[in-house]
């Protein structure tokens, strides 16, 4: 090659980093504004006490009564239902000595008060 052409080459070389280099400046200074914007949003992480975790509701209805009874009992044997859990899938994790007789219709009726419809097969 002679001298003409390898400075070509390098001189296009060059030109392409230097644009290459222009363009992430301009996408990090904008990824940096974005960041700034009073529309992002904003995510406010809460850390709660074990205890807090285990909270239900006051209710009058005797079926939810009942069930959140067999729920305080599972809890202080150290099954507690997670707070996205849904009842069935709960009482389908808990050991096989933990569960009564009675829990199945106890369930059905639940799930039929707090549903509002027949229970899962």
């Amino acid at each position: 090659m002679d001298r003409g052409t390898s400075w070509l080459i390098w001189g296009t070389v060059s030109i392409c980093a230097a644009i290459a280099i222009l363009w992430l400046l301009h996408q990090q200074r904008r990824l940096v504004s974005d960041i700034g914007e009073p529309n992002a949003a904003v995510v406010t992480i809460v850390r709660r006490p074990a205890e807090e975790r285990f909270r239900l509701r006051t209710t009058e209805n005797e079926t939810r009564k009942e069930f959140q009874a067999r729920l305080r009992t599972w809890h202080t044997h150290g099954h507690t239902i997670g707070l996205a859990e849904t009842p069935r899938a709960f009482e389908q994790r808990l050991p096989a000595d933990e569960r009564l007789a009675t829990d199945a219709e106890l369930l059905r009726r639940y799930e039929n008060i707090r549903y509002g419809r027949p229970p899962e097969p």
